[in-house]
């Protein structure tokens, strides 16, 4: 039986133009989004997806489901692939949230 209590997390890393592992999340996510402070693009990921995908949404608005480098669950947390307008440099802040 369920608690109905649904655990989330935050934190901030900065891209690297290559992927990037957050394993400080402490349980294994169900939905992932990003926002990039910077391009202000979106990424977000649910578990019922493929992984090492995503819908971006980029600021102009434009909305793509991306089939690889966007994210995968992992035990304890996610990762991040080298995206485009997400993580595609290695000085832009990534805000980042999970939730069970």
């Amino acid at each position: 039986m369920s608690s109905g209590v649904q655990r989330f997390r935050t934190g901030a890393i900065t891209s690297t133009n290559a992927a990037l592992t957050v394993e400080t999340v402490g349980f294994r996510p169900k939905s992932v989004k990003l926002f990039n402070v910077t391009s202000l693009a979106t990424l977000e990921h649910q578990d019922t997806m493929d992984a090492d995908s995503g819908f971006k949404r980029v600021a102009a608005g434009t909305l793509t489901l991306e089939a690889s480098n966007g994210i995968t669950l992992t035990g304890t947390g996610f990762t991040i692939g080298a995206l485009a307008d997400v993580n595609d440099t290695t000085t832009e802040v990534l805000h980042w949230q999970a939730t069970e």
